[in-house]
């Protein structure tokens, strides 16, 4: 398997995190990462899985810029 891309974090973000070492891309698409803020346990398997990512993709730089806010230390290039 070359990678896995992850069409929407918040439904996959435990499966994500038991990939291993496959290479993953993860797209935000908007409730996954501006929901989070109210479901602690959720916020903590998203950051994990958005950590793990190799790439990164938003569809607004909005959510990018939410995405980043989420996950500060981030190096990944969203």
């Amino acid at each position: 398997m070359d990678f896995v891309h992850i069409h929407s974090i918040s439904g996959f973000s435990l499966w994500s995190s038991l990939l291993g070492k496959i290479p993953r891309m993860i797209s935000v698409w908007g409730s996954d990462v501006l929901s989070v803020q109210d479901r602690p346990i959720e916020k903590c398997l998203i950051r994990n899985a958005l950590r793990k990512a190799n790439r990164i993709t938003a569809t607004s730089e909005f959510l990018a810029n939410k995405t980043k806010q989420l996950v500060p230390e981030l190096k990944n290039e969203i």
